[in-house]
């Protein structure tokens, strides 16, 4: 298995749910752990993904995107990181990006960080993504319907379930970079 599929094929417990607007300030609450931690090594913190979308039926795990200026090692966040409860991953998510989660008594995901370098295309994917679901309603709602019929099919198949949304996501990526194309 190659590190940029790992983390999609990996079985592992899950769940989709209503959106919680509690998702937010649960965001707001790591970026400032992250801030104190990270200090003037970042760029910029980001909540992305579903949990980032009002409306939006998700895994309820708050993703945090950290923009960093530089990848390096972070030997010392990293220590502070795993000391504070977060476990640590290379390659998380994809090659290059280095990632942090929190896990709930059952094993699910409740949390999750990926650092990437500023201007990196895992950057500006998922930001992308986020606005264009944000400024359009119907496709949030597209996707929410999606997902719950997925989870419903595949609940305890992980891969399975991420499997049935590729074609959906690699349409919705393609809409939104010309989206995002055309703003400019």
């Amino acid at each position: 298995m190659t590190p940029e599929n790992k983390y999609r094929r990996e079985n592992r417990k899950y769940s989709v749910v209503e959106y919680n607007p509690a998702w937010p300030e649960k965001f707001n609450e790591i970026k400032l752990f992250l801030e104190s931690v990270f200090k003037e090594k970042l760029e910029k913190i980001e909540h992305f993904g579903s949990t980032a979308i009002p409306g939006m039926k998700a895994k309820p795990v708050v993703d945090v995107l950290l923009v960093v200026k530089k990848m390096e090692n972070f030997t010392e966040e990293r220590d502070e990181m795993i000391s504070a409860g977060w476990k640590f991953d290379a390659n998380y998510d994809e090659p290059g990006g280095l990632g942090f989660y929190k896990t709930n008594e059952d094993g699910s995901k409740s949390e999750k960080v990926l650092i990437f370098e500023t201007n990196s295309r895992k950057e500006k994917k998922v930001l992308v993504m986020r606005d264009y679901f944000r400024a359009f309603p119907e496709k949030s709602k597209e996707y929410s319907q999606l997902k719950e019929k997925n989870y419903l099919l595949h609940q305890n198949d992980y891969p399975a379930y991420q499997e049935a949304k590729s074609t959906f996501l690699k349409q919705i990526e393609k809409e939104a970079f010309e989206w995002d194309s055309s703003k400019n």
